[in-house]
């Protein structure tokens, strides 16, 4: 799964099965499925097709909310720290003896254990979102509200409200501009310099501050 933030997001972390009593998981309060796009964003619907560098990507789903997208995070963390899970335990299980039968059972039954579980996540993002942990993904913001940090605690107000894919697209290519300038040596100095001030100008970002990023609708590509 590609998820193109480079803002710290603070997630809520649940339990599928909690989402779903929230709405998350079981329902389509939240979530637009492929066709129901209208409206988005004020930039308009996101395109139902995406091509990019890495590929091209169709519309999968909308999902609307902050506490929407937080919980499709926060799922996101959790199948993918299952999967890592289940991965280390095979690792152990291989690298031990052959004579060690019970220690052999236990992790074996712990892995079948995991599997199954991973496996009934899996088939909640299938239904909710369209998600698959065969396929990689693309969550892009259409709305989303930009909050500084400091000392731990998120601002009360944004500095920036992002209200079309243009506009987190462009935050992205400046962020990723100045990276690129700071790694390349004092010759670039001048132009990292430069893109700090249009970072600040235009979405109040100072490069020297932590920030989180509420994103209100999402679309999900695949």
């Amino acid at each position: 799964m590609k998820v193109r933030l480079f803002l710290l997001v603070l997630l809520q972390f649940c339990l599928l099965s909690a989402c779903k009593r929230d709405g998350a998981g079981g329902t389509n309060d939240s979530v637009a499925r492929t066709g129901n796009t209208g409206g988005v964003s004020h930039g308009g619907p996101p395109p139902p097709r995406l091509v990019r560098d890495d590929g091209a990507f169709e519309l999968t789903a909308v999902i609307e909310g902050v506490e929407a997208n937080r919980r499709f995070v926060a799922n996101l963390k959790l199948v993918a720290k299952q999967r890592e899970e289940i991965e280390a335990k095979k690792k152990q299980f291989a690298a031990l003896p052959e004579d060690s039968v019970e220690e052999r059972a236990a992790l074996e039954s712990s892995i079948k254990d995991l599997e199954k579980a991973l496996q009934s996540n899996d088939d909640v993002m299938k239904r909710t979102y369209g998600y698959s942990l065969s396929s990689n993904f693309l969550l892009i913001p259409l709305e989303a509200d930009l909050f500084e940090v400091k000392e731990g605690v998120k601002g009360q107000t944004p500095v920036h409200e992002i209200r079309a894919t243009s506009e987190y697209d462009r935050l992205q290519d400046l962020r990723n501009r100045y990276d690129v300038a700071t790694r390349a040596g004092a010759e670039k100095s001048t132009l990292a310099d430069t893109l700090a001030t249009q970072l600040n100008k235009e979405f109040g970002f100072n490069i020297r501050s932590n920030y989180t990023l509420d994103i209100r609708k999402g679309a999900l590509y695949r």
